[in-house]
């Protein structure tokens, strides 16, 4: 069990010099996995905090730009697309996420399957963008 957290690295050849049979060096598993998922949350949390600032920034410059009708009409288009985007996709893309790690054989078969599904619930949406649109 231990023997599988630890991995080896047996090299022969390396750049055209013949290298010692032995193992070269040997890394810790569980190590190696907690400095990724460290690495990667920190690169995640740093890329959450400048979209936050950058967001903040464009929004604050269209605002003065704007004016305040122009940029509520504009804050309630947004938020309409984003209330119809939740419709368009419904959670599809997590049970394709998850579907297809479970089953790997069948993804093809599956992202047609979602495909079809979002592109029919895009229509939906847009159709009810324009029903909205004809009764104002």
């Amino acid at each position: 069990m231990l023997k599988n957290l630890f991995i080896c690295k047996k090299p022969l050849i390396f750049w055209g010099f013949l290298l010692f049979k032995e193992p070269l060096f040997c890394y810790n598993m569980f190590m190696v996995t907690a400095q990724k998922i460290t690495s990667n949350t920190s690169w995640y949390l740093l890329a959450l905090v400048l979209q936050k600032v950058l967001s903040f920034v464009y929004f604050t410059i269209l605002a003065r730009y704007l004016g305040p009708a122009t940029y509520g009409q504009y804050q309630l288009s947004l938020n309409f697309a984003i209330m119809l985007s939740v419709v368009s996709d419904l959670g599809l893309s997590v049970v394709l996420i998850r579907e297809v790690a479970k089953q790997q054989f069948e993804e093809k078969k599956l992202f047609q399957q979602i495909f079809s599904l979002k592109i029919i619930l895009s229509l939906v949406s847009a159709l009810i963008i324009i029903i909205l649109d004809l009764t104002r």
